[in-house]
Parts: structure tokens; C-alpha cells; sequence
């Protein structure tokens, strides 16, 4: 898989000309050349309008994924959305000289002399801000706008994420101090209770939470739905019996933008910008996998940038909706 350095913008797509399939889902482990598996992730970050479906199956199994919105459109609610980090940190471009193309050249004053400038912008998820905000030290050249000074952080301090970004940081502290008692708060202290007993049985104690770094390392794992470094456990055997509750309450988690009316409230604000307002079926949390991933009946893949031209059906897979979100939680994820 071809990774770009931070600060080259690109959007990941996944697939492969064939399904493996094994246990736990099936008895034995075979390959079926017949089908192809595909998704668009956006787990990390987003950038593109791409869009993906399956070649040589004109089923309506194979609506596509992703979006097919058109630069311009896409740009803008990247744009909309993060303000140049003043509501939701955003991807500082990099730019590399064509003799060096590893190291990054500093760029708060613009591309070097003769080297054209990315477009942007690029949006990093809710996990990835996290992970990234708050390294010590930070990283030189920055990622993000919420590891930058001015002139990319205008009238910001060191580390903040922005008002929305801020905003999900206040509404786990609000839920899990007891100053929340709706049903958002309710699930959040869950997710808390899941992770800690998670964090006890990998590490013999509890988290001090009250600590701001293991705070933002313990948010970055459960934004994350992932197992916590150097804990040789996984999440779903850790605490028995405990997972399939915990993970389904994650996923409506995720999609709370649906339930609730107070923006502050919304869990993940990612989310709502990947399906809601960018409409697409990319990948916006690790577990996303009801409405991000397809494996059907096929010869090939096709990829698209910016419109549905060469795809054999242009209508989409359905997105999540106020009235079937649940149902997109329903398998429990990976």
C-alpha cells in the first residue's frame, strides 16, 4: 500500500481482485477470484470526491461508493468545516523538492521557489487530531494547524483544536464529571467504563484521567475503537461480555448527529461532515464498515475522481439517514 508523507495531500482507497474468506465467518480459509472487496477511508483524513465500484457486475448489487461531488463543492465544505483550523485543525501542506521527495521543507511561508503548491484543504478525522495535537514534543515541521503558530493559528495557543474540536473535548469532560445527564452522556460514560476496564485488565490499574496527556492518549484510542499500545490483549476478549454492548453503543455514538438537536452534543462532528454533509460512503471511523465496505460478484474495480463518469451504475449505495442508522450498527463492526 502506498502511503504519502503527512503534509502530501491523497485519499486512501482499498481493494483487492479477489475475497479471502476464513473463520470465524466461514470453516475454512479459501480465495474467491469471482469477487472483489473495496472501500474508500477516510479514517485518518479526507480529500477527495473519489468514488469506487465493482467492474463487469451490472447487478444492482453494485452501486458505488464514496461521492462524486465535484472539486469545487468538495473543497468548499472541507473548507466550511475547518476554517484553517479555527473549528476543526486541519493538514498544513508539506512540499518536497523533485531531488528529495522524503523530507518535508517547512512551509508556513509558502511552497520553495519553483515548486507548485498542493491544493487543499485536507481534513484530519477525530481520532487523528487526537493522536496528533498533542505529541510532546511537537512535530517540526507541524502536521496540523493545532500544532502551528501563528500565521496558522490565528489568536490560538499551542494545542487547541478549534471551536468544534474544543467542543468534543468539553462534551466527553461535561459527560464523564456528572455535569450531563442526557442520553449522549449516558452512552459516553459507558464507552468510558468499557475502555477503563479494558485499561485495568491490560495494566493492573486505572487510568488517571485526570492527568490532560493520558486523557488525550485514552481519547485517541477510543475515537479510535482501538486497543491500547503495549496491551496484548484485544478489545473484544478483554473485558468478557462486555464488547458486543460497548461496541454498538460506540457506533450510535458516532452517528448521535441524527438524535440530537444541540450541535454541542454530537460526538464526532468527523462523521457528520463524511456522510452527511460531504455524502459519501467512505470510511469515517475505524468500525464503519456497514456502509464503507462492499465485496461482491466482479472482474475489477473502478475509481473515480470527481463524478461518475466510467462507473457501470451510477447510483449510490445508501447512506446513513436519520431513520436507518441503526441499522449500520446492527453487525457490531469488525
Amino acid at each position: 500500500m502506498l502511503v504519502f508523507p503527512y503534509g502530501v495531500p491523497g485519499q486512501l482507497v482499498e481493494y483487492t481482485f479477489a475475497s479471502a474468506v476464513g473463520p470465524p465467518n466461514a470453516t475454512t480459509f479459501d480465495i474467491k477470484l469471482e469477487r472483489v472487496n473495496y472501500n474508500i477511508s477516510a479514517v485518518d483524513s479526507i480529500y477527495l470526491p473519489t468514488a469506487i465500484g465493482a467492474k463487469g457486475n451490472n447487478t444492482d448489487l453494485n452501486t458505488y461508493l464514496g461521492s462524486i461531488q465535484t472539486l469545487k463543492t468538495f473543497r468548499e465544505e472541507l473548507n466550511d468545516f475547518a476554517k484553517q483550523g479555527a473549528q476543526w485543525p486541519e493538514f498544513i501542506p508539506a512540499y518536497y523538492l523533485p531531488n528529495n521527495s522524503i523530507i518535508a521543507i517547512p512551509s508556513l511561508n509558502g511552497p520553495p521557489a519553483g515548486i507548485k503548491p498542493y491544493s487543499g484543504p485536507q481534513v484530519p478525522s477525530a481520532n487523528f487530531i487526537l493522536a496528533e495535537s498533542f505529541r510532546i514534543p511537537a512535530p517540526a515541521p507541524p502536521t496540523l494547524t493545532a500544532d502551528a503558530d501563528p500565521p496558522w493559528v490565528k489568536e490560538k495557543s499551542y494545542g487547541e483544536l478549534g471551536k468544534v474540536g474544543q467542543a468534543t473535548l468539553a462534551l466527553w469532560n461535561k459527560c464523564t464529571t456528572g455535569g450531563g445527564t442526557s442520553t449522549t452522556c449516558s452512552q459516553i460514560q459507558g464507552i468510558r467504563d468499557f475502555f477503563v476496564a479494558d485499561y485495568k485488565q491490560c495494566f493492573g490499574g486505572e487510568p488517571n484521567l485526570n492527568d490532560t496527556k493520558v486523557l488525550h492518549d485514552f481519547l485517541r484510542d477510543v475515537y479510535g475503537w482501538a486497543q491500547f499500545p503495549n496491551c496484548k490483549g484485544s478489545l473484544a476478549k478483554t473485558v468478557p461480555g462486555q464488547y458486543p454492548t460497548a461496541i454498538k453503543t460506540f457506533c450510535d455514538l458516532m452517528y448521535n448527529f441524527f438524535t440530537v438537536s444541540d450541535p454541542a452534543d454530537v460526538f464526532d462532528p468527523y462523521v457528520k461532515l463524511v456522510h452527511e454533509t460531504l455524502k459519501s460512503n467512505a470510511y469515517a471511523f475505524s468500525i464503519d464498515d456497514e456502509q464503507a465496505f462492499k465485496s461482491i460478484p466482479g472482474t475489477g474495480v473502478i475509481i473515480t475522481v470527481a463524478g461518475a463518469g466510467g462507473l457501470e451504475n451510477a447510483k449510490q449505495t445508501d447512506l446513513p439517514t436519520a431513520v436507518n442508522y441503526s441499522k449500520f450498527c446492527q453487525s457490531g463492526g469488525k
